[in-house]
């Protein structure tokens, strides 16, 4: 509020003593309500059995590495874009970017915005980490993906692979553009599915994402 920006507190769940079947449907999708659902995901192998953990990050670094991930990230100002907006006729929702970079990468943008903020919470100056300059000045290859398909009169120059920093990356909050199906199949059943045990109608292929 201090921010100017409306808020209001969103009632908190347990899963499942909170949501029994039918009322995750009938109180919050049907009326486009937003809350907050605990203990949903406390099965998947990725929380709680060591030997698959995704806590601490090192399972992704043991089995993905230097493989390539689709990454989608949303425009700078925060912008949701539709087919038909230029007409006034929005209807279907589009990705608004994708890059194609190592998994690596993907995973170091993240740890780097949390020791950004750590440091930041603490009162000290990320600049003046001589550690965090490095990690942040550390050069990475990726390359701009098409959303569906290039056409005939694509402008090619703007797919070819590009060499940036990972400061670069930073400024940009990106996730898998396939979701799990992006992973290999060995961290993809470190994960249970979730959605259905909120909504059944979620666990089929053809379900809305």
């Amino acid at each position: 509020e201090d921010l100017g920006v409306p808020v209001r507190p969103l009632p908190r769940l347990r899963y499942p003593e909170d949501l029994p079947p039918g009322r995750f449907e009938r109180d919050f999708v049907a009326r486009s309500e937003p809350c907050i659902i605990e203990g949903l995901a406390a099965d998947w192998a990725a929380i709680w059995d060591p030997a698959c953990s995704w806590l601490d990050g090192r399972r992704w670094d043991a089995l993905l590495g230097d493989e390539m991930l689709d990454c989608g990230f949303d425009p700078e100002d925060g912008r949701m874009m539709h087919f038909g907006d230029d007409v006034g006729e929005p209807s279907v929702l589009f990705n608004p970017g994708r890059l194609r970079m190592p998994a690596w990468a993907f995973v170091e943008a993240g740890r780097l915005r949390q020791e950004i903020l750590r440091l930041r919470r603490g009162g000290e100056d990320p600049s003046r980490q001589p550690g965090l300059r490095a990690r942040l000045g550390r050069e990475v290859e990726v390359q701009n993906m098409p959303f569906l398909s290039i056409e005939q009169d694509s402008p090619l120059q703007y797919f070819a692979p590009v060499r940036c920093k990972m400061r670069d990356l930073i400024p940009l909050s990106f996730y898998l553009s396939h979701d799990t199906f992006a992973l290999p199949e060995e961290l993809r059943r470190d994960l249970g599915p979730q959605a259905p045990g909120l909504l059944p109608g979620w666990g089929s292929p053809n379900s809305s994402r």
